[in-house]
């Protein structure tokens, strides 16, 4: 249904890394900011530009990470846009989370090797977002120095998102909504900090030694069959752990103890994130070991409540902000670094398989 997804290699210093993103990149992330710019418009009331101004507010806190701070700058000059552009792009979860407006809706999860048919530890979501961002991902390939190579499915223009690295560290992300100020760091740069983690405990440093700005849940799991996930607000956060060798998360708090600490607007903002939670639950503890991938596949195919089940279908009857779809399905192997990974709700087309060579 979709053309097959670009992919950038990138390598060198983090200006020359970001430089070929966004000079190979351009046109996908000039349509992304058309796509972000129009998405303001209707839903905050500001234009592009003021955007920019606000994600101003957030480099202070980038500014801890100067080599990711320089690999933003690269992808603008390298797309002939200004730095202010990328920043915005990078911080759109707490420009839309600053007017309360609806965010990112996913299915994630891992299963570890007692579990799995072969005793490998999978990790792997479902992104549900707007359908006019789909035609501007790009799988990007980074070789970077004296940090872990990187291979991860992202909107054009942005740095971090969902994948994996040469370490076997995949990382998985779910929106969050609480009430609260969006203050601190952006969390699709958290995602990059994880990403360019050596182990699980190093990224937990990166997550929880700053403020986070937009509330997230960032599910992790290494090929050692290790694998958590955490829930940050901007005032708390929490962990929560596998249970019978599976872990999964959508767009809720699942812990009590945040949950006594912060608003969670999860079960109001995205109603079906219960059921998908329950669902997903199920489905992977009932097959308990004997999970492989044609099962995940199976598993992030289901239409239970659709169309606003695990996999996510437009629904019509809903205002324009609220109308969410699968963007893209992924499922990643993190003991042989093999990936599949669908454009759309994965029921519509097969799962593209891809074998990652860090070399």
């Amino acid at each position: 249904m979709y053309e097959l997804i670009q992919t950038i290699q990138a390598s060198g210093t983090p200006y020359e890394i970001g430089y070929t993103h966004g000079s190979l990149a351009k046109e996908k992330i000039l349509n992304n900011i058309k796509v972000y710019d129009e998405m303001f418009q209707q839903w905050s009331n500001i234009n592009w530009e003021q955007a920019k101004e606000r994600a101003k507010k957030y480099i202070k806190y980038v500014e801890e990470e100067p080599e990711l701070l320089e690999e933003m700058k690269g992808i603008a000059e390298g797309a002939g846009l200004e730095f202010e552009d990328i920043m915005a792009l990078n911080a759109r979860s707490e420009v839309v989370f600053a007017e309360n407006v609806m965010s990112d809706a996913c299915t994630s999860f891992s299963v570890l090797p007692e579990t799995s048919k072969n005793q490998h530890t999978y990790i792997g979501q479902n992104w549900d977002w707007r359908a006019g961002s789909i035609d501007n991902l790009i799988i990007l390939k980074i070789k970077q120095e004296n940090k872990p190579s990187i291979f991860m499915v992202t909107e054009a223009g942005i740095i971090g998102k969902i994948g994996f690295n040469s370490k076997g560290l995949g990382v998985c992300l779910n929106a969050l909504s609480v009430v609260g100020k969006a203050e601190g760091m952006p969390l699709h740069v958290t995602l990059r900090r994880i990403l360019n983690s050596n182990t699980i405990n190093e990224a937990l440093m990166k997550i929880n030694g700053t403020r986070n700005a937009g509330p997230g849940n960032y599910l992790m799991a290494q090929n050692d069959g290790c694998t958590l996930t955490v829930e940050k607000t901007p005032e708390a956060w929490d962990f929560i752990l596998s249970e019978n060798g599976v872990l999964m998360h959508t767009n809720h708090i699942v812990s009590d103890v945040l949950r006594s600490k912060v608003k969670d607007q999860g079960p109001t903002v995205f109603p079906n994130t219960i059921l998908r939670y329950d669902v997903m639950k199920r489905l992977l503890q009932r097959e308990s070991g004997n999970i492989d991938v044609e099962y995940i596949k199976s598993c992030l195919r289901t239409h239970c409540q659709f169309p606003d089940g695990i996999c996510h279908h437009t629904n019509e009857t809903l205002p324009l902000a609220n109308r969410l779809t699968t963007v893209f399905s992924i499922i990643m192997d993190l003991n042989t670094s093999e990936v599949w990974l669908t454009l759309g709700p994965p029921c519509e087309s097969e799962y593209t398989h891809y074998k990652v060579s860090f070399d």
